[in-house]
């Protein structure tokens, strides 16, 4: 992970994926399964559901390989109509231990897609929450493709 502040990558270890990021509920690993969907995970489509009374897909990710007390699957409440997620309960082993909601009053539209301006992560086990606000959205004008390439992506201007 690069750290603009430090100007330096730094390794994100499997024990420190785990952990609160920027002293957050927050994990370096919650919101790489969010932004990779969950990749190389089983996934099961479960019946349809509600959330804040809105159709929503339901969706199983499991690992592969046998379950262990401490292994990550998660469960997620995707809206049908913007096809964001509204709910992710993220477990370990077989007991929930935090959950992600996107209150449905945060869904907004621009003119690139939908967007959520509120996420709120409570972690069950320390019975803490943290809320992440999204103010705005705003789409640059072009991006560097150094800044895709793993080799040199924190070199560039």
């Amino acid at each position: 992970m690069y750290l603009p502040s430090v100007k330096q990558v730094r390794r994100i270890t499997s024990e420190a994926g785990d952990g609160a990021l920027l002293g957050t509920n927050f994990s370096y690993n919650d919101l790489k399964d969010l932004t990779s969907a969950f990749e190389g995970s089983t996934a099961v489509l479960e019946p349809r559901s509600q959330a804040y009374a809105r159709s929503a897909h339901v969706i199983s990710f499991t690992p592969g390989g046998p379950v262990s007390e401490t292994t990550r699957s998660a469960r997620v409440w995707v809206d049908q109509k913007t096809c964001l997620p509204l709910k992710v309960d993220y477990y370990e082993g077989k007991k929930l231990r935090k959950q992600m909601t996107t209150p449905d009053y945060s869904l907004h539209q621009n003119p690139e897609g939908w967007y959520v301006s509120e996420i709120d992560m409570n972690d069950l086990r320390d019975g803490s929450m943290t809320v992440l606000k999204i103010t705005g959205t705003e789409k640059p004008a072009t991006l560097p493709r150094d800044y895709f390439d793993p080799a040199k992506f924190y070199l560039a201007n």
